[in-house]
């Protein structure tokens, strides 16, 4: 398992690499979440931006758009809090996969394009931070 100090300089590299080579969230739209099939395939896609946000990005506040309880990570955050296993059961802390897909997908009824990406990655479980384009 990999201790605190590991976990923060892996995100930190992650900041710079994206910073470096301008790296942009993934563009979700209504269209990736028509099946759940889709959404697996598009989802594997989100890039790693560690805590590096492009200038045309603003973060969208969750607890705003979401009408259940998601694994949201602290108050008028931007963050889910998802399992990256693919093992996790229905009401872990961390979102499974069909958790993850269930409110993205509500989240796309709100937005025509939301955009993801990575923020924080451990272990067993990633934090993966939800934008809109401005």
């Amino acid at each position: 398992m990999m201790d605190l100090a590991t976990i923060r300089a892996i995100n930190d590299e992650a900041t710079e690499n994206a910073r470096v080579n301008e790296r942009h969230p993934l563009c979700v739209e209504a269209w990736d979440c028509e099946t759940f099939e889709r959404f697996a395939n598009t989802i594997r896609q989100t890039p790693m931006m560690g805590d590096y946000v492009p200038e045309c990005y603003e973060p969208i506040s969750l607890d705003n758009y979401l009408s259940c309880t998601y694994a949201i990570f602290g108050e008028n955050s931007n963050l889910l809090f998802a399992d990256k296993s693919g093992m996790g059961s229905p009401g872990e802390p961390a979102l499974n996969t069909r958790e993850l897909y269930d409110a993205i997908k509500e989240l796309t009824r709100y937005h025509d394009q939301v955009y993801l990406g990575l923020c924080h990655e451990g272990e067993f479980q990633i934090h993966i931070a939800v934008y809109a384009k401005v």
